[in-house]
């Protein structure tokens, strides 16, 4: 995070752990676009080389569908629709666009602390600021090496305690003074002012990590089409333990089926060909790592959220934590 407010190291490491999420599923979007022959199709012997090429660009563009292999194909051509297989050639924009709902909260934390105060560099800059808790400056200032010299640490802890007092007195008095009255009515337009306003939005960022984490455990299942499964991880772990394949279930399945029309002497002919989806056999891995790593990112980033919610909502709790940061600097 821009700033790191995390009283814990399991805190700090759960944040770290969902931002670098973002990380490795832009990294997985890019293996897939840089992979091998995602698609190979068995065309008639007549085909020529530039033919199959065709055949094979058109399939992966059009989709696929999947008929069990002791059933017969479809005769109407709705019913082949309807089975079709059509996320296999949007995988690595899915990645990429989870890749970006996972930095959101980070880019949320980052719009909103700079807010809580304006901004200039050094101690006179931090003390000719009244307009709120300089929250960037004061972590940056207390993490700063030459703290490390007696006197110079004496000074920065007597500036930054001046600057906090200052801030406080500031915004006792916009939120008491008659002449605020519409602030005090709409508290949303004073909201940097108020002491409990980097408790609010730290608590808000938690609350983002962990929607953000079940909508994209959602938007997994929508993507994928598992109409079969409520929830897509679950069923395809119960596939596995009860050793139920792709054959069976048609999840990722690797042999699928194209229908296309090529026009010759002004004649319409349609064929079928049947296709090997190579890259669904990775596809399969990379979502079923993707929700389990997403399962135990929702369960800890829930634990977290609560226990911030229980060490700032009440006052016991509060103070023991502060105790607690303070014995530990």
């Amino acid at each position: 995070l821009h700033i790191s407010l995390c009283g814990s190291v399991s805190s700090a490491k759960i944040e770290n752990i969902v931002q670098e999420t973002s990380a490795l599923l832009h990294r997985a979007s890019l293996l897939f676009q840089f992979g091998g022959r995602p698609l190979e199709c068995w065309v008639p012997a007549q085909f020529t080389a530039s033919w199959e090429a065709y055949t094979e660009m058109y399939c992966w563009a059009q989709n696929t569908y999947w008929v069990p292999i002791e059933q017969d194909i479809p005769v109407d051509i709705s019913e082949r629709e309807y089975r079709q297989i059509s996320y296999y050639q949007w995988v690595p924009f899915f990645l990429l666009i989870q890749a970006f709902l996972y930095y959101i909260p980070c880019l949320m934390w980052r719009l909103m602390s700079d807010k809580s105060g304006t901004f200039s560099s050094g101690i006179e800059g931090l003390m000719k600021s009244h307009s709120g808790i300089r929250l960037n400056d004061i972590v940056q200032m207390a993490t700063e090496k030459e703290n490390i010299e007696p006197d110079y640490r004496i000074r920065t802890i007597e500036s930054l305690s001046r600057h906090i007092e200052s801030a406080l007195r500031y915004q006792h008095t916009a939120t008491s003074r008659t002449q605020y009255t519409l602030h005090r009515v709409f508290k949303c337009f004073n909201m940097r002012y108020y002491e409990s306003y980097v408790t609010g939005m730290y608590l808000a960022t938690k609350i983002m990590y962990v929607g953000n984490i079940l909508t994209n455990l959602v938007l997994v299942n929508k993507f994928l089409e598992t109409d079969d499964y409520s929830i897509y991880g679950l069923g395809v772990l119960r596939d596995l333990l009860f050793g139920r394949t792709w054959m069976e279930s048609g999840n990722f399945p690797r042999v699928t089926l194209c229908d296309f029309e090529v026009r010759v002497l002004g004649n319409n002919q349609r064929h079928s060909v049947q296709c090997v989806l190579v890259i669904n056999i990775f596809n399969e891995k990379i979502f079923i790592l993707i929700w389990l790593w997403f399962t135990l990112l929702f369960v800890a980033s829930t634990l977290d959220m609560l226990y911030w919610f229980s060490i700032s909502m009440f006052h016991r709790s509060v103070s023991a934590h502060v105790f607690l940061i303070l014995s530990l600097t």
